[in-house]
């Protein structure tokens, strides 16, 4: 049986709102919110509870940890971690380089290696790398989203080239990512199948990627 889940994404200012059902229903807004995030956020989304299902029916709460914005995301995952103790749910957190892999599997829909590159601070960047094996099975996590040189993530670049001649896929960020709302509520679902969910997906251990 499917199970009733809402996902934030708020973590480059913009808003993502999204919602699955029991029938597998997606329902999908955002909102282009920028320095009003913070003011804006709770009527919105208890806004967007209401028209699509009630709190007390959700199973389920999925929110990015970034990295992104330090403020839009520290917003986000505030607001699950309260959510989710309240509400006694689970809580799954993922980043924004997994969301952005899974959404390049999907294009791909065959076994892929898939690297995800991000800006971060000082001219750094946040790289992680992935692989997708057969549609509806979870991304292998092959190198943590992490803060690096240029350098320093060309040179794994040329490492995971190498060990794997067929090809990479090399992805960079949009500025703007609350289209992948949906996203988060796709690997959550997948996440949850095999885990205790209640234990694993505690409130308490939810934490940002700045």
């Amino acid at each position: 049986m499917n199970k009733q889940g809402l996902a934030l994404q708020t973590s480059t200012g913009d808003l993502g709102l999204a919602f699955v059902d029991y029938q597998g229903k997606f329902y999908y807004n955002s909102w282009d919110l920028g320095r009003e995030l913070a003011d804006l956020l709770q009527e919105i989304l208890a806004g967007f509870v209401n028209k699509v299902t009630s709190w007390d029916k959700l199973d389920f709460l999925a929110v990015s940890l970034g990295p992104g914005s330090y403020t839009s995301t520290r917003i986000g995952v505030v607001t699950a971690r309260i959510l989710a103790q309240q509400l006694n749910l689970p809580v799954v957190g993922i980043s924004n380089t997994e969301l952005l892999a899974w959404e390049e599997a999907k294009r791909q829909q065959k076994q892929a290696v898939i690297a995800v590159e991000m800006p971060a601070s000082n001219g750094d960047i946040y790289g992680a790398i992935y692989k997708s094996y057969n549609r509806g099975m979870p991304l292998e996590e092959m190198k943590r989203c992490s803060g690096m040189t240029p350098e320093k993530w060309q040179e794994i670049l040329e490492e995971y080239k190498q060990k794997y001649p067929e090809g990479i896929v090399i992805l960079k960020s949009p500025a703007k990512l609350a289209y992948t709302a949906k996203y988060l509520l796709e690997i959550s679902q997948l996440k949850m199948d095999n885990q205790e969910a209640k234990t694993t997906y505690n409130w308490k251990n939810l934490l940002p990627l700045y």
